[in-house]
C-alpha cells in the first residue's frame, strides 16, 4: 500500500486489496486505512460497492457476464471452450 508520511493512501486499491477488504481478510490497522480511503474516494468506494453486489448475484449471472465478456471481447473460442466445461460438468443445470 503506498502511503504518505502522514499514513494515508496515495493510490487506489489494488484488485486483491477490494476483494480483502470484502472478505474481512485485512488486519484491523489495514481495514481503518482503508475505510479512511474510502472515505475521500469515490472511486475506490464504487468499486467496492459494485464487487460486493456483484458477489451476491446467482453463480449463473456472474458466469454469463464472464461468458458475455469474453465474446464482447472477441474471444469467442474462450467462451466457447467454458461454456462446454460448464455443461458438461452440470454446473450450468437447473
Amino acid at each position: 500500500m503506498a502511503k504518505t508520511e502522514r499514513g494515508r493512501r496515495l493510490a487506489h486499491l489494488t484488485p486483491e486489496e477490494v476483494v480483502e477488504y470484502i472478505d474481512r481478510v485485512m488486519s484491523k490497522a489495514e481495514r481503518r486505512q482503508v475505510d479512511a480511503h474510502l472515505a475521500e474516494c469515490d472511486r475506490c468506494l464504487t468499486e467496492i460497492v459494485e464487487v460486493t453486489e456483484w458477489m451476491h448475484k446467482p453463480l449463473y449471472e456472474r458466469l454469463m457476464h464472464l461468458l458475455l465478456s469474453l465474446v464482447r471481447r472477441s474471444e469467442r473460442g474462450l467462451a466457447v471452450a467454458v461454456t462446454v466445461r460448464l455443461l458438461a460438468g452440470g454446473a450450468l443445470s437447473t
